[in-house]
């Protein structure tokens, strides 16, 4: 068995998979009801469909048991409709429902612990990292209609996986990661954004 994969050097990849919004309830919107702000929070929330993120890895393989990554990362564009009982707000229209769009993408870097077994061929690896989070945000805010924002977060980022190894430069790999919160906003509540990914590596 060569134990090129390793040696310490670097390495690129590129992987694609399905990511899994969970997203709460926002902030509700300002109104007015005789003469008097009020806030009106949504009823409920739906979600529409599942994502596909991506990204591009460069790393370096420190020795066996240690790697860093930087990534830049998309976790796609999440389509979000929330539903507004407005009954005692204003009583001809009882039910509002404000579309948004949240996307989000950014750099990733990351530490990532390996655990070799099989001859070095495949290895099971921890990744701890931070997400420096770009979120864009495109929707309705009350009675405000296509309005825009951007929302930049700095999130910790957790993932298991495994990878197999076909020959020297060459290498699969399967992981699952979980990003922390994205905070709530006037627009948003917040999201937890999981996804599980295949890619590929190459070293050099």
């Amino acid at each position: 068995m060569d134990a090129g994969g390793v040696e310490p050097g670097f390495y690129v990849g590129v992987d694609v998979g399905l990511v899994e919004p969970n997203v709460g309830k926002s902030d509700g919107f300002q109104t007015f009801t005789t003469g008097v702000p009020l806030t009106v929070l949504p009823e409920s929330v739906r979600v529409r469909g599942t994502d596909i993120g991506w990204s591009a890895t460069v790393g370096y393989r420190i020795n066996r048991y240690l790697a860093g990554e930087f990534a830049y990362t998309g976790f796609g564009s999440v389509d979000i409709e929330e539903v507004y009982d407005l009954t005692d707000v204003l009583a001809p229209v009882p039910i509002a429902i404000l579309d948004s769009a949240s996307e989000t993408m950014g750099p990733l870097v990351s530490l990532l612990s390996i655990f070799p077994f099989h001859a070095d061929r495949i290895e099971a690896f921890v990744r701890a990292g931070v997400f420096f989070a770009d979120q864009r945000l495109k929707g309705d805010l009350g009675i405000a209609r296509g309005v825009e924002l951007n929302n930049a977060q700095e999130l910790w980022v957790v993932g298991v996986g495994v990878s197999i190894q076909a020959n020297r430069h060459w290498s699969a790999r399967l992981e699952y990661q979980t990003v922390d919160e994205i905070r709530a906003n006037i627009m948003t509540g917040p999201i937890r954004l999981e996804r599980l990914t295949l890619g590929m590596i190459y070293r050099f």
